[in-house]
Order: structure tokens, then C-alpha cells, then sequence
């Protein structure tokens, strides 16, 4: 089975899947760049006022600029591992919400951006249908 992305839930009575990490903030596996915060980049600072633009700055911290993570400790620790963040999955108009999560697992598990977004879009459908 593909891993996929987890919402993670406050409500009562919810537990974390098996076979699932929690990839939230604080931790060794959050995104340190959230919506509403900022950014210093070539002397110029930048507000990061979308989802996107987090996730955009974080795949590229670890790409190209050296992270706290590595691209080998990302494969070693959390292929084959469901990840869970606050970060929805859908908006409520149907629309995907990208999320730091989606880069981990494409990187862990060799798979393309678009796959984790198809298999998080499949999984999501099944579960407001009931089927998971």
C-alpha cells in the first residue's frame, strides 16, 4: 500500500494510525516555515502568505540548501510510513491543500509529487465516504 498523508485530529476519541509518524511542529519532522510568518532571502524579506510557498521553501531548504533533515535520514526514517500534520487534505470546496508532508513522502518513498497528491486525494474520498 502507498503511504499516505494523515490528518491529524483533536477530537475526542481520535489515535494516530499504525504505521504513522507524526511529521508536526515542534519536531524533528515539522516545517519550519508557516503561512504568516517570514522569510529573509537575498536581504529582501519575504511574507510566506500561502501553504504553497511553505512547502515550496521547505523542499528547497532540503534540496538545495541543507536542512536539519537530509534526503538520506528522510529515506532511512520514513519509507513506508503513513504522515500525520495539522494540514488538511481538501479545502472545503473539494480543492487539494498542499502540506510539507507531501515532500517527505515523495521523498522517502521515490514517488512523484503527483503520486502523493493522487493517493492523499484517493484516501481522503474513501474516508468521506466512509470506506476507511
Amino acid at each position: 500500500m502507498t503511504p499516505k498523508r494523515i490528518q491529524r485530529k483533536r477530537t475526542k476519541g481520535w489515535k494516530m494510525p499504525t504505521n504513522t509518524i507524526s511529521v508536526t511542529r515542534p519536531g524533528k519532522w515539522g516545517n519550519p516555515f508557516k503561512v504568516g510568518g517570514t522569510i529573509l532571502y537575498d536581504n529582501i524579506i519575504e511574507e510566506i502568505n500561502t501553504s504553497q510557498l511553505a512547502v515550496d521553501y521547505f523542499e528547497n531548504g532540503i534540496k538545495f540548501y541543507g536542512s536539519p533533515v537530509t534526503k538520506e535520514q528522510i529515506k532511512k526514517e520514513l519509507k513506508g510510513k503513513n504522515l500525520a500534520c495539522w494540514c488538511k487534505i481538501v479545502d472545503k470546496n473539494d480543492n487539494y491543500m498542499p502540506c510539507h508532508a507531501d515532500i517527505l513522502l515523495s521523498l522517502a518513498n521515490n514517488l512523484t509529487l503527483k503520486q502523493v497528491k493522487n493517493e492523499n486525494i484517493r484516501q481522503e474520498k474513501l474516508l468521506q465516504k466512509g470506506g476507511i
